[in-house]
């Protein structure tokens, strides 16, 4: 006579497979990723940029404030003729630091910064870009957080208005 077997021997390799469709699953969301619409482009002296902010996500807190991910992208053949450049939120475009936040990294096709933003944001913040060229000349443009380009007195506000993300 076979014994007959427990509940767990039957279907323990089922439970095994049960276990990968997960992996799966987040597998395919790593790979295919979804972003929200990019922002307007804009002239930055001889420069063209886009930015795309990389979630629809609030800024989240970060030190003494909040960082938000965006992916920058300049016109072909733009890049090699820039020397830095730096995205953070303010009244006023910040001065270029090897320290600061917010500098540009990636390679020759996009680019990826973690742009501050302030802790309480006030009327009149913009969300500024700062290109330096090898000549040492500074261009600077500016945007609202709804992606449009920004226009004098309007706040900055709209970017916490969201949820962060969990």
């Amino acid at each position: 006579m076979t014994p007959i077997p427990s509940l767990w021997q039957r279907y323990k390799y089922w439970l095994s497979a049960l276990l990968l469709l997960p992996t799966v699953w987040f597998t395919w969301q790593a790979f295919n990723p979804s972003f929200p619409p990019s922002w307007e482009q804009q002239a930055v002296g001889p420069f063209t940029v886009t930015l795309t902010p990389l979630s629809n996500a609030r800024p989240y807190p970060y030190g003494d404030g909040y960082m938000k991910d965006f992916a920058v992208t300049f016109c072909d053949g733009c890049w090699s003729r820039i020397r830095s450049a730096h995205l953070a939120a303010g009244r006023a475009p910040a001065e270029l630091s090897a320290e600061l936040d917010g500098l540009l990294h990636g390679g020759r096709h996009i680019q990826h910064v973690h742009a501050p933003f302030p802790r309480q944001p006030a009327a009149g913040d913009r969300l500024w870009l700062t290109v330096e060229d090898w000549q040492g000349r500074r261009y600077y443009a500016a945007w609202l957080p709804d992606g449009r380009v920004a226009l004098p007195g309007e706040a900055l506000t709209a970017a916490f208005s969201q949820e962060p993300a969990h």
